[in-house]
């Protein structure tokens, strides 16, 4: 039964943004850790060698 449910899960968009910052509150960090991992993981997406293919 829980394999089937697993199996029928959609896929749910995340604005990787604001679950990055919802995360570093969670884990109490600084706002500008979070800016700064929101910053880094922006420009990794957009280097990213799957846009090119």
């Amino acid at each position: 039964m829980l394999y089937d449910a697993m199996i029928n899960m959609s896929y749910v968009p995340v604005d990787i943004e604001q679950a990055v910052i919802r995360e570093c509150k969670r884990r109490r960090y600084s706002e500008k850790t979070a800016k700064t991992y929101v910053f880094c993981i922006k420009r990794f997406i957009d280097k990213s060698p799957l846009d090119t293919v």
